[in-house]
């Protein structure tokens, strides 16, 4: 039998193996974090910090909005409405932006520890017990209008790859220390899986890591006054910011924001029910998940995109940074932000699915919204 061959394109960055007769590509982002990132970031947290595009951070010192949105904590009081109040509560929130598990991890911990490898934790909960559970689940596909347009050495083992491999988006669940309550955190958690696969996290590709380095948590969404307690840390709100081209276009790509949502209910036995939703259409849908499990095939993945990558490296074989192309929610229901504007206005003229988002997610859950 033939000794597996081994060819270095540019050590160790890339590498292409030949096993067996088939090709396997791995690509490891070892030098893409800034010396910032470093520092404040535990050398095992495999997260990128590159930017997609030349939006500015809000330093961490200055990081107070409109008192009226959110504070300078991890709460939010209402939903972010315009693009500029978009923009504003994302520059803002870059502290929570996903935290990406490294290879080699339990692809879930449904047990609560004080020690989670590749998760920096922020705020008074910091030392608090907390495992991380599934919440969506995100497959990543080249349109079939762009294949061609994939490098003829790799193109193969990228498809292979993306064919292959998930994305589950996570929530971190927190136990109080004194009332065994349990919440959430502000970030979410991002770990790359296999369809099919064991229960163990796979490397997470650079261009990957790129789109969901963009993912981040704007905070807990609470009523302005209640109190800040467990039972009201269980509405987690996350924005995904992403660059869109339709087919057969990629100079003219623009910037998109979608809202991600975790309703965490308590159960009899005082364990928290994770439930999924996401707005598609530029804000103009909202698709309730459910409770989703891990995903076997691309068709089952929560959410579906299509892109088209812009920029490689390593010799142009390694892809960097993807556009999408269209992007498919698949849910239990889905409604018009529009209608559930209209639903709440029946007990309050003033409210909106801005104002009481929290309100509208529960009447999807236990079906009193029709």
């Amino acid at each position: 039998m033939e000794t597996p061959k081994k060819v270095q394109i540019v050590a160790p960055v890339a590498t292409l193996l030949l096993v067996g007769g088939s090709c396997i590509f791995m690509a490891m982002d070892r030098d893409n974090r800034t010396e910032e990132s470093r520092n404040r970031v535990p050398p095992s947290l495999s997260v990128s910090t590159s930017t997609e595009d030349d939006l500015e951070e809000v330093p961490l010192e200055e990081e107070i909005a409109d008192e009226t949105l959110l504070n300078d904590g991890s709460i939010v009081y209402r939903l972010p409405e315009t693009e500029e109040e978009i923009m504003s509560v994302y520059r803002r929130r870059g502290r929570y932006r996903a935290r990406l598990i490294p290879q080699g991890q339990p692809l879930e911990l449904n047990s609560f520890t004080q020690s989670m490898p590749g998760v920096y934790i922020n705020g008074k909960d910091e030392m608090n017990p907390f495992g991380r559970q599934h919440v969506l689940s995100v497959g990543i596909k080249v349109s079939s209008s762009d294949r061609s347009s994939l490098p003829r050495l790799s193109g193969g083992m990228i498809n292979g790859y993306l064919d292959t491999h998930f994305v589950s988006v996570q929530a971190r669940v927190v136990k109080d220390p004194v009332n065994r309550k349990q919440y959430l955190g502000p970030e979410p958690i991002a770990v790359t899986g296999r369809f099919g696969g064991p229960s163990i996290s796979d490397p997470m590709e650079i261009a990957v890591q790129n789109s969901i380095s963009q993912l981040r948590g704007i905070g807990l969404l609470m009523k302005e006054g209640d109190e800040d307690s467990p039972e009201n840390r269980r509405t987690l709100v996350m924005i995904h910011r992403y660059p869109f081209a339709p087919a057969g276009s990629a100079e003219s790509a623009e910037m998109r924001h979608e809202l991600m949502f975790v309703r965490a209910l308590e159960t009899d036995r005082g364990e928290l029910d994770l439930h999924a939703f996401s707005t598609s259409g530029n804000r103009t849908q909202l698709h309730y998940h459910g409770r989703t499990r891990r995903p076997r095939r691309m068709t089952d993945c929560d959410i579906q995109a299509s892109v088209f990558f812009s920029e490689y490296s390593h010799a142009s074989l390694v892809p960097t940074k993807g556009i999408s192309r269209e992007s498919k929610a698949q849910g239990k229901v889905r409604y018009s932000i529009e209608a559930l504007d209209e639903s709440l206005k029946g007990s309050d003229p003033d409210a909106s699915f801005w104002t009481h988002a929290t309100q509208a997610l529960d009447s999807m859950i236990d079906g009193s919204h029709r």
